[in-house]
């Protein structure tokens, strides 16, 4: 994202002043509740076998709850919609779920017959009647010569950054966070400057955050601020608080400085829902993956190709367009026995890559990135990892009639392209 031209005023922050941790509820969730992302495309051939290797061809794309595309208008003005009458009865308004709130690039306006519907940057969001399934798309995009336009997910929009800060979707972080000139994540203190050095047992004692400085001439604007620090050195902050980096981070993704001490957090700009079933747990050996409440780790149905090299990293890639045509149907009957579907709770509702999918038994069951989660039978305590690598040799991306049988296989053999469980990540 580009910097925004900085405002007159300088505002100074007082040196060595405290600064107020942000509460969690101060940073916007990237969809509203019911906004979800789907895949849109055809991963079927003309014979309606599935060939995952058509995952390349799909497009992500905001859906409403129950997974319809979500467009734009080109005559609507910023706020203001101009489909009403029977445009309206073909194009509905995207109107908010109970509990959903504002926030980021989603705001809300009033309708001519005074409901409300979505914005999305400032434009009004609509569903098509006209499709009924999901992920489904009736060339919206042709129609009335292109004033119909899917919207495709991308990072926040509507913040004012200085030279040499942007923002990047770090999953780990639990967001849209704050980055430096070299894409690496920063981290706002909490606390008092004339505290910030962290206690240590020999010396020299050399602390592990790096101070993100202020250029002599940075004017405060929007979120950011600049402090002046006790030695007289200008610093960034944002919403408040003091930015650094981790000499701890050697990757963009990494996010190593939040489990150092509380005061420094990863500077989110927006938040990703998480269902409150659900939690993020660290591993030994295989990263952060998703857990239930109680620790026990979460799985997904994915596809292994000997081709795909990095398969194997962090346990292999989401194939979301791949996952939402198996559905539930990748575990049924006895395989339910060994893989316990992660049941939503009453009155749940999809947002962002988590969605709803609904089992033959009437439960929903929660998915993420379009894949189906579970816990397997095999797993006793919190954070056990015994269904990773679990094979099923006899499915294969060309036949999902074949009957499987589950199997436990060295992930280190060379297997041709099959379907295998493995942990579902950030």
């Amino acid at each position: 994202m580009k910097a925004r031209t900085w405002l007159a005023a300088l505002a100074l922050l007082v040196p060595g002043a405290g600064f107020a941790a942000d509460k969690a509820g101060d940073i916007p969730f990237i969809t509203p509740v019911g906004v979800t992302v789907f895949a849109l495309g055809d991963v079927r051939g003309q014979d309606g076998v599935l060939r995952v290797v058509n995952n390349r061809k799909v497009t992500e794309i905001y859906a409403d709850h129950r997974g319809r595309t979500l467009y734009t208008y080109a005559k609507d003005t910023p706020g203001v919609s101009t489909c009403t009458a029977e445009c309206a009865a073909r194009w509905p308004a995207l109107a908010p779920l109970p509990g959903a709130k504002a926030g980021g690039a989603w705001t809300l306006i009033k309708r001519e017959d005074g409901k409300q519907q979505w914005t999305f940057n400032g434009k009004p969001v609509y569903t098509r009647a006209a499709d009924t399934q999901r992920g489904e798309e009736h060339k919206g995009a042709e129609v009335e010569n292109g004033a119909w336009q899917v919207i495709k997910p991308h990072l926040s929009e509507g913040g004012d950054y200085p030279f040499g800060i942007n923002t990047r979707d770090v999953p780990d972080a639990g967001g849209e966070v704050l980055v430096d000139a070299e894409g690496m994540t920063l981290y706002a203190f909490s606390g008092d400057l004339k505290q910030e050095k962290l206690s240590c047992q020999a010396a020299p004692c050399a602390s592990p955050w790096i101070i993100l400085t202020a250029p002599a001439v940075a004017n405060a604007f929007g979120d950011f601020s600049v402090a002046v620090r006790p030695d007289g050195t200008r610093q960034w902050a944002h919403r408040g608080r003091p930015l650094y980096r981790y000499s701890g981070d050697v990757l963009p993704e990494d996010v190593n400085g939040n489990a150092i001490d509380n005061r420094w957090q990863a500077a989110l700009v927006a938040r990703y829902p998480m269902p409150a079933e659900v939690t993020i747990r660290a591993t030994p050996a295989n990263g952060k993956g998703f857990a239930t409440a109680k620790g026990m780790m979460l799985y997904r149905y994915s596809f292994f190709q000997r081709v795909q090299s990095t398969d194997e990293a962090r346990s292999g890639p989401y194939l979301t367009a791949v996952a939402q045509e198996l559905g539930t149907r990748a575990c049924t009957g006895e395989c339910l026995k060994v893989w316990r579907p992660l049941v939503a709770s009453k009155g749940a509702q999809p947002s962002w890559h988590w969605t709803l999918l609904d089992r033959e038994d009437g439960t929903k069951q929660w998915a993420y990135r379009g894949h189906p989660l579970y816990t397997f039978a095999e797993d006793k305590n919190p954070g056990d990892l015994n269904g990773l690598n679990v094979w099923d040799t006899g499915i294969t991306d060309k036949d999902l009639g074949v009957q499987g049988v589950m199997t436990k296989i060295n992930a280190d053999n060379q297997l041709p392209s099959s379907f295998y469980w493995t942990t579902a990540y950030p």
